[in-house]
């Protein structure tokens, strides 16, 4: 959640007015269970550990979630797993000359909660990742 001059941007760019009824509204919506299977990518099997708070005056929670459990989570926190959870991927590319001359980044899941009962994918799904380039990198050092 972002905010700004009179506005909270929320997910992919919605704008909700900053009202205290729409921030409870917002509130009461990701404070309710969903049930899903979590997956961890990088390590199947294992356990991700996290804590979460997104709300001023909610209790910091830790969550220990295994591998291809199934789990009963808050809505916020399966968006959080879905949604921000990840690392950037880099690779350099390079010019006819075999110098590097451009970096194209990407955005990897580490996590995922998949639900197992219906969602609205908008609210769920991944984030589009715009790719990024940066031209003219300095030649890399032996």
């Amino acid at each position: 959640m972002i905010q700004s001059a009179g506005t909270i941007l929320v997910g992919s760019g919605a704008k909700h007015k900053k009202t205290k009824a729409n921030l409870e509204q917002l509130k009461a919506k990701d404070n309710q269970l969903v049930r899903g299977r979590f997956h961890w990518h990088e390590y199947p099997g294992g356990v991700f550990s996290f804590v979460y708070k997104k709300y001023k005056g909610d209790p910091v929670v830790r969550y220990d979630l295994k591998d291809g459990e199934v789990y009963e989570l808050p809505f916020g926190v399966a968006k959080h797993l879905n949604n921000d959870v990840g690392r950037w991927e880099h690779s350099y590319l390079l010019d006819k000359d075999g110098k590097p001359s451009k970096m194209a980044s990407s955005r990897v899941r580490r996590v995922q909660f998949e639900s197992l009962e219906f969602m609205d994918i908008e609210d769920i799904g991944p984030r589009q990742i715009e790719e990024v380039k940066i031209e003219d990198l300095p030649p890399l050092k032996d």
